[in-house]
């Protein structure tokens, strides 16, 4: 069967029927483009252009907002030579690409470098900031990852041949590639555009010279298409406007079957079924492009998987732009053109910018910041920006979804993937949930609520799909990868069920989180049966800890949902089962958790110093032993009382007090380090908020104001300099801008360290992430704002409608007036709709109530404004160690 029939009629003469949009070819946007000037202030005129009542004071808010956001800010490492155990903050991770909030297409640029490795950590985003090369750009990327996925469907413009001649050469010598090199000051991005000016070069014994030509690319996105425009600039007669479209090296993995065909002279299709993180990813596209490319010469690999096109009707010296429109799917070629078709259309590129800009401004602007410096606004609303990057779509525009139970079916031509009938909710993948749980999503219950239904939802038809018994873990497309431990999705739907935001039928939730927490695999039959995961794998010690939390989430839900205490107090009953990794005996005065093995003896040669991932989570003792977050009561007990509590969490921050790793083995996980706490992955998030539940919130203010002005910084700071090596020192004062893109300080894993430091710069955090108990910090701005969206009830179909968001507003002052400073960091009173507080906590009912919270800030630590505060908060009704006999329970 060819093509042409298998898309049908009428998908071809929509196929044929867009428009051109060639661009400027005089001097002056060649001058423009060497000089690094297309781009933002360009997208902000035609922004401005389809923006109703210019003048306004909210669209002003908004394009302020909009240029605080530097998608560029991740991108960078400080350490270019130190060690990877060096503890220094960057490797963020990031990409720097296009896209629209929770987008299935995240379009941007791949690297590569002649120095650094051309795989590995660093890379899992495809864009490294040392490279110098980009090998094209594809349109789906994780963002913040330490594992490598995405990078389907890519495209790179040249100048340079692309006959067969050329192309013999480039098969005969496997050295010859096509890159183009290209420098950071010709390159930038903003929320939903990325741009960069270039220079067609081969790397090896290439068979062209193409020095001194140059290309400007600019990308946009819609959820489920990525618009491209390529700029040429030749400098030598007989130099063509060339494309190379390619299905092969996905990020971190291989293509194991794929094809790209012509449709007709401006548009080709194709698909690519790849394995890295996900397996047997399909990705199925649609190009159209706005000139003709000459298909008597479109030449192709041998495998099928590059397609090299040169533009019809050239001539000397020509110039001139190409746009590219891409519509992608995870199901067929068929369903990429529908998707193109719903989101482009007869749109321009300008015009989709435009349409992604004021997507952007509309999240953003649920939280307006004032006061501050420019540098903190652009750190906050960047951080805020990529908290909306993931979970992402997997459905198509219709609704339809590809699921964890669909096939690739390869016995049609061209291929397609089984898919499912539109839910009524946008089904979505990306769930990196060990990390997210924490604080990203928490975050989203506030700004995004809108989302969490549909997040809820997606997770039990996965469930339902996945034939494995449990929840997912970490879904990324059509797969379920079970990356990192516990299960996750567990705390992520008991706070969506808690705050009212999920019309999930309560029985689908409780039969999920049940079945689940009866599982077997990941050493959940040890638990079960012994109370605690045996020493030697599944992270033993961490993954202990994560099932007692997931039980006791699993148990507040049972509760909140009238259940008999009979059905949910065994859960509440095992979650003290984190109790069985805690070893009271005293270790140079302290007391930690440990691995116990199968005869339910502590390990021999304990470390508490080493960090490593056989036992705990990437972490090690001096930081998993706080990983407690359902019962404070009990492990401040445990600790030997408050005072004890306190110097060993001083103890872990303590410089001195070094982090190792186990065996000397090292791994790059544990960055942005300050004695044992790294700022830099998840399980250290919490230990700066942990003071507040024993009563000190001066020291928690103080811990967290140092962490965002040291690890989230745009400048150099003087912990860099102690930290760095000397190369990396020397490199880092010669290239600001790579200072400005490591200021995350560590794999931003889908948003959670952006969500850390969003709640944080607000003066809060969600210490216990299920419950909606959000407790303070210090606030880095004079005011903030939040418009909260609130349910409001149930409409027909199973969507919650919402109302007219409710406003809350957070100020922060000294005394006298002044701003919070770095000085001014301690908080000495605080209240709600001018009621003192005293308490250092709120809740997210108050928050969403609306109202007024108001900090009194100073230079002096202060705790006297909860010291009548009785150490519980909401959640303590149902602390384990409150209200259980205690003890470890079997299977409920």
């Amino acid at each position: 069967m060819k093509l042409r029939y298998v898309l049908g009629i009428g998908c071809l003469a929509a196929l044929s029927g867009w428009g051109s949009d060639q661009g400027s070819t005089d001097a002056s946007v060649l001058a423009k483009a060497n000089a690094a000037e297309v781009g933002f202030s360009q997208g902000d005129q035609s922004n401005q252009g389809n923006q109703n009542d210019q003048g306004s004071q909210e669209n002003a808010v908004k394009r302020s907002i909009l240029h605080s956001v530097d998608p560029m800010i991740g991108t960078a490492n400080l350490d270019i030579n130190a060690p990877w155990n060096s503890g220094v903050r960057g490797h963020g991770h990031v990409y720097p690409g296009a896209t629209v909030p929770f987008g299935m297409v995240q379009l941007g640029p791949d690297t590569t470098g002649t120095t650094t490795p051309s795989s590995g950590w660093d890379r899992s985003p495809g864009y490294l900031y040392d490279d110098t090369y980009i090998t094209g750009f594809s349109h789906t990327h994780l963002s913040g990852t330490g594992v490598g996925s995405g990078g389907e469907v890519r495209f790179l413009p040249t100048l340079a041949p692309v006959d067969k001649a050329t192309l013999a050469k480039v098969a005969a010598d496997s050295s010859i590639t096509y890159n183009a090199s290209f420098k950071h000051d010709d390159e930038s991005a903003s929320a939903g555009y990325y741009r960069v000016l270039m220079s067609p070069q081969g790397t090896g014994n290439t068979p062209w010279n193409v020095q001194g030509t140059k290309v400007f690319a600019e990308m946009t996105a819609t959820a489920h298409a990525g618009v491209q425009r390529y700029t040429y600039f030749p400098n030598t007669a007989g130099q063509q406007q060339n494309m190379i479209v390619s299905i092969d090296q996905p990020i971190g993995g291989t293509t194991s079957s794929g094809k790209i065909v012509v449709i007709d002279a401006q548009t080709i299709a194709g698909w690519e079924i790849t394995n890295n993180w996900a397996s047997n990813k399909p990705t199925y596209f649609v190009a159209r492009f706005s000139k003709a490319f000459d298909r008597k010469n479109v030449a192709f690999s041998a495998d099928g998987y590059r397609a090299y096109l040169t533009f019809a009707g050239n001539g000397n010296y020509a110039g001139g732009s190409v746009t590219v429109e891409v519509g992608i799917s995870p199901s067929s070629i068929a369903d990429a053109q529908a998707n193109l078709a719903a989101e482009v259309g007869a749109k321009s590129f300008d015009q989709v910018r435009a349409s992604a800009e004021r997507d952007w401004a509309t999240v953003l602007g649920r939280i307006r910041v004032k006061g501050g410096t420019p540098d903190q606004q652009t750190m906050f609303y960047t951080s805020l920006y990529r908290t909306m990057l993931a979970p992402t779509l997997y459905n198509n525009a219709d609704g339809s979804y590809v699921g964890t139970d669909s096939t690739n079916d390869s016995t049609t031509s061209p291929p397609t993937t089984s898919k499912h009938a539109n839910p009524g909710f946008d089904y979505s993948s990306t769930f990196s949930l060990w990390d997210t749980f924490r604080a990203e999503s928490p975050l989203m219950t506030l700004v995004q609520p809108e989302r969490m239904d549909g997040w809820v939802k997606s997770l039990l038809t996965q469930f339902r799909q996945n034939g494995k018994g449990e929840l997912p873990v970490w879904p990324l497309a059509q797969t379920e990868t079970f990356t990192m431990a516990g299960h996750p999705s567990i705390p992520m739907i008991a706070d969506a069920y808690l705050k009212h935001l999920t019309s999930a039928s309560v029985d689908d939730i409780w039969t999920a989180l049940t079945t689940t927490q009866s599982a077997s695999a990941h050493g959940f039959d040890q638990y079960r049966q012994r109370g605690y995961v045996f020493a030697g794998a599944n992270s033993a010690v961490s993954t202990t800890q994560d099932y007692s939390f997931d039980d006791w989430a699993t148990a507040v839900v049972g509760k909140a949902a009238g259940k008999g205490t009979a059905e949910y107090r065994p859960y509440l009953q095992r979650s003290l089962n984190y109790r069985n990794v805690f070893n009271t005996t005293l270790n140079n005065g302290w007391r930690f958790a440990q691995p116990k093995d199968a005869q339910g003896n502590w390990l021999a040669g304990f470390d508490p110093t080493a960090a490593e991932k056989t036992n705990f989570s990437e972490s090690n003792s001096w930081v998993d032993t706080w990983n407690i977050f359902h019962d404070f009561p009990g492990l401040v007990a445990l600790l030997g009382g408050k005072a004890q509590f306190v110097a060993q969490l001083d103890r872990t921050f303590e410089p001195a007090n070094q982090l190792t790793f186990l065996g000397n083995q090292g791994f790059p996980d544990l960055t942005g380090r300050i004695g044992q706490y790294f700022a830099g992955n998840e399980p250290a998030n919490h230990l700066p908020y942990l003071y507040d539940v024993v009563g000190m919130p001066s020291k928690t203010q103080d811990r967290v104001r140092s962490v965002m002005d040291d690890m989230y910084s745009l400048t150099l700071t003087a912990g860099d300099r102690g930290t760095l090596s000397g190369d990396s020192l020397r490199a880092a004062q010669g290239d600001p801008r790579r200072v400005r893109d490591s200021a995350v300080p560590g794999n931003d894993d889908c948003g959670q360290l952006s969500a850390w430091y969003v709640l944080s710069a607000l003066g809060m955090y969600s210490l216990n992430p299920v419950g909606g108990v959000f407790y303070f910090g210090t606030p880095l701005f004079e005011e903030a704002t939040i418009d909260v969206p609130v349910a409001t009830g149930e409409a027909s179909g199973g969507k919650l409608q919402f109302g007219a968001p409710r406003r809350f507003t957070i100020t922060a002052h000294t005394a006298s007036g002044g701003a919070p400073s770095s000085v001014n960091r301690f908080v000495q009173s605080v209240s709600l709709n001018g009621t003192p507080l005293h308490r250092p906590y709120i809740t997210y009912d108050e928050m969403k109530a609306g109202g007024t919270l108001v900090f009194v800030m100073g230079a002096t630590p202060n705790d006297a404004w909860i010291g009548q505060w009785d150490g519980q908060d909401p959640n303590s009704a149902l602390a384990p160690s409150l209200v259980s006999n205690g003890g470890s329970a079997g299977n409920p």
